[in-house]
């Protein structure tokens, strides 16, 4: 009686223990930040469903080619569908990155473009305008964000790696409250990020002075723990890691620029000589840091 009580006890026991260990995930999924992505491999949108990156509830695992029969969501490629991929090798040595494009950091893809195009420069965008059935009541940044270091998009990949140099297009969010002025200057290539710099603090005075706000431009790339911007607050804004794809190219190491809403839509959108000015300044910066 006294083993079969014994027993009983332990299998209750591990029984508790079972639901606690639920209950406890599921808190934790709850106070995942926003930041956290559902999808963060490319390929997870494209059919290698069995493939180990794709094994966790955080990724998609079916696109619009998935079995007929499957429940999960799908995410499809193509510009009325969710997702809308943009490659244009022009030959050149630089290579320009938008790859949070869309409505995932809005403005990035328009920006991209106005970099690329007037200077015969290659282009790769992936832009997000996700339906209902893909976003599953999630944001875009929530559903398709797909992290730096995680973009294994194959197009974006062999576009980069064939060209000795890139910059990529980033916006961070609302939440970090920073200056509208203040632009993020990662990346590797620190010879670039010296110049991006180097430039924007020379001419900034044509745009600031006119009373619009301050361009404060930060190295993030060394901006060391607990400084007020760029560092402050996870997910870093460096860009300094070798898988980040801007700094996959035939030298390893790109510019990556992370840009507020505020800039993001003037850039993008703005009309008349205030935002022209601005973005002479931006991308003359780029300008210069590209002859490293």
């Amino acid at each position: 009686m006294f083993l079969r009580f014994i027993s009983i006890t332990k299998l209750y026991l591990k029984r508790f223990l079972s639901v606690l260990l639920l209950m406890l995930l599921v808190s934790l999924a709850w106070l995942t930040p926003v930041q956290s992505v559902r999808a963060d491999y490319f390929q997870c949108f494209q059919q290698e469903t069995g493939s180990s990156q794709c094994s966790t509830g955080r990724m998609l695992k079916e696109s619009c080619f998935g079995a007929s029969n499957s429940v999960a969501p799908k995410c499809c490629e193509g510009k009325i569908k969710d997702y809308y991929v943009e490659v244009d090798d022009q030959k050149s040595d630089v290579t320009v990155l938008a790859i949070h494009g869309g409505e995932i950091e809005e403005g990035t893809t328009k920006i991209s473009q106005h970099i690329a195009k007037p200077r015969g420069w290659n282009l790769y965008t992936f832009s997000a305008q996700g339906r209902p059935q893909c976003l599953q009541k999630d944001s875009n940044f929530q559903r398709l964000h797909i992290t730096s270091t995680h973009f294994n998009d194959t197009r974006a990949v062999e576009l980069v790696k064939a060209h000795p140099k890139s910059v990529s297009i980033h916006g961070y969010r609302e939440w970090r409250k920073y200056p509208d002025g203040v632009i993020c200057v990662g990346g590797r290539n620190h010879a670039q990020i010296k110049a991006f710099i180097s430039h924007v603090n020379a001419n900034a005075s044509s745009f600031s002075g006119s009373g619009s706000y301050p361009l404060k431009p930060i190295d993030a790339s060394t901006a060391s723990e607990g400084e007020d911007f760029c560092v402050d607050k996870k997910p870093y804004l460096k860009g300094t890691a070798r898988m980040n794809i801007v700094n996959r190219n035939l030298r390893g190491r790109g510019l990556q620029l992370e840009l507020g809403p505020v800039m993001r839509k003037d850039l993008a959108e703005g009309v008349g000589f205030r935002y022209d000015t601005l973005r002479t300044i931006i991308y003359g910066a780029i300008d210069e840091a590209m002859k490293f």
